[in-house]
């Protein structure tokens, strides 16, 4: 299935580093392979990719920049359906 990921970055509060990076796990090994496997961040935040052909599944990781607050959305479509998830740090 046809999958497309879209990080919103509108909601931030931050000067223009890139707090939100999204990775596509390439080699199947379950770490972040930076730069190979980055495929979205505050310069390009659309992604489109495809699941697996028989178990229809993806493996994407999703790297947050904790040092100052924000708010950003991810958004992912799959066929007619669209989940998001918001995506915070909160200064205290």
């Amino acid at each position: 299935m046809d999958l497309a990921f879209s990080l919103n970055f509108a909601g931030n509060t931050f000067s223009g580093f890139p707090v939100l990076k999204l990775y596509d796990d390439k080699n199947g090994n379950g770490a972040v392979d930076d730069p190979e496997e980055l495929v979205s961040d505050f310069a390009d935040p659309l992604f489109s990719t495809k699941t697996a052909e028989f178990s229809g599944e993806k493996l994407m990781f999703i790297r947050m920049d904790l040092a100052c607050a924000f708010t950003g959305t991810l958004f992912v479509q799959a066929g007619p359906s669209l989940g998001m998830m918001e995506l915070k740090v909160i200064k205290k």
